[in-house]
Order: C-alpha cells, then sequence, then structure tokens
C-alpha cells in the first residue's frame, strides 16, 4: 500500500479486498464493488445533458443493455470497457447510449455528444447546439451468403443538406464551479444555494444504475418509475442496493 494511503478508507462501504494496483487509481473503475463502470463514469453527464435538452423528469419503463470487455481480456476488471443501452419511456421517447474506454472513429464529425434525431434531421451538441436539416440516405449493405438483401438507414449524415439549422452559442460558465458549489453547500447546508437540484442528479444516475442493472442480468427490463422498482424481478431488485460495510454505513434518513 502506498505511503499515506488509507486502504480501509479509500474503500469505504465496499466490501474490503486486498490492495492491488488495479483496484487503486484510476482502476477502481473496472469493479463492480467501487464503481458503475464507464456508463456511471462519463455516460452520466451524457445522460444528464439528454434529460435537460428533452425535459424528461421522470424515469423509463424499459431498459436493455449489452456490451463486455473486448481486447484485454486478460484481467481481473470486471466493467465493460464498451457498453450500449436503450430507455424506453411511456411516451414512446428512445434514448440511446454508447461509452467505451477503447478506442472510436467519431460519428457525424465529433468524438463524443450528444445527437437528437427528428423527422427532419439531427442536432448535435458537439457543435455548439447545431441543428442539421435533410433527409436520411439510405445505405445498402453488401449481401450475405444466403443472398438475403439487407438494408440500414444511416442516421448519422444526412442525403441532402437544405439549409443549416440554427446554432446555439455557448453558455457561459458559472462564475463559480458546480465541484466548488458542491463543496461550499456541503459547508453551509443552504440548499437553496445548489447550481442545480439535487434531485436531478438522482434522475440521471439512476439511468447509469439501470443501465448496469440489465446488462448484468443479461435481460431487458421493466421498471416502475412510482416505486423504483422491477415488478416481479427479485434478482433486478436485488441489484437495487448493497449492503454497507461497517463502520461505512449511511443512515436511512439524513
Amino acid at each position: 500500500i502506498p505511503q499515506g494511503v488509507n486502504w480501509d478508507l479509500f474503500l469505504g462501504p465496499a466490501p474490503y479486498k486486498p490492495f492491488t494496483l488495479n483496484r487503486f487509481h484510476y482502476g477502481w473503475h473496472n469493479f463492480w464493488d467501487t464503481a458503475t463502470a464507464e456508463m456511471g463514469n462519463n455516460g452520466v453527464h451524457a445522460l444528464d445533458l439528454v434529460r435537460w435538452a428533452m425535459a424528461k423528469d421522470v424515469h423509463p419503463v424499459k431498459v436493455h443493455s449489452a456490451g463486455g470487455r473486448f481486447a484485454d481480456e486478460d484481467t481481473d476488471q470486471e466493467t465493460p470497457n464498451y457498453q450500449s443501452a436503450v430507455f424506453e419511456y411511456a411516451d414512446g421517447t428512445l434514448v440511446d447510449i454508447e461509452v467505451t474506454t477503447l478506442p472510436s472513429p467519431p460519428l457525424g464529425g465529433a468524438l463524443q455528444g450528444e445527437f437528437f434525431y427528428t423527422q427532419k434531421g439531427y442536432i448535435s451538441s458537439s457543435r455548439q447546439w447545431a441543428a442539421v436539416l435533410g433527409d436520411f440516405a439510405p445505405q445498402t449493405t453488401p449481401d450475405p451468403p444466403s443472398g438475403i438483401s439487407l438494408r440500414a438507414v444511416n442516421l448519422s449524415f444526412p442525403r441532402i443538406q437544405y439549409k443549416p439549422g440554427p446554432s446555439i452559442p455557448d453558455l457561459d460558465e458559472p462564475e463559480v464551479s458546480h465541484f466548488q458549489n458542491f463543496i461550499n453547500c456541503v459547508r453551509s447546508r443552504r440548499r437553496e444555494d445548489l447550481h442545480c437540484e439535487i434531485l436531478d442528479g438522482h434522475m440521471s444516475t439512476a439511468l447509469c444504475h439501470l443501465a448496469n442493472i440489465a446488462f448484468r442480468t443479461g435481460r431487458k427490463l421493466t421498471f416502475d418509475p412510482a416505486t423504483e422498482t422491477f415488478p416481479g424481478d427479485a434478482e433486478a431488485n436485488a441489484l437495487l442496493g448493497r449492503k454497507y460495510r461497517e463502520p461505512y454505513v449511511l443512515p436511512e434518513q439524513v
């Protein structure tokens, strides 16, 4: 254990495991005991922005997730280095997310960002919220050996760009960073000073948990937003919480 590191405190409520470099910075992201995979690491930021843009203040009713650990199978790491998830809301809205720590090509000219597809084009958050208007070009894939012709729709790039859509300029950063604002509010206990309601953090983080639970069970799951449970699914419900290691136990009420 490196000098100055309190390994017991570092693990906190997670089950105690002997120290290894793989479980220390930054590798703790790769174990279910201490992390929520890349979905909860960087994916939550994208999902938070998507919820804000779509004004989604409710949980989805269905979730499916798939992925795995590729290119470095000879490891003790547990969480996927590629994961995709699809969330379905009661009104039919679909949210699709892909996260990876592997090298990947850009999509629509962006290595990361959010795309909002509509009947008239798409909006990308990666370029000052630029809108692109046009129809989408069908893309024919080569015939497989069976001779069955497959057709797919390339939703990334419009075939005809009729005209550029509007762009929204970047918003000014707050005078106090979000990190400092959080620390300030922890110290002052003044909820009204928060840059964002704490419930928004719960709603966005819940999407990551739902995706990970679907991934770990290997099934498409049905979720009840009112009770925040999976009806009749004991396996999935068991993953909604965990047992905390003493003395790092969170109280039921604060």
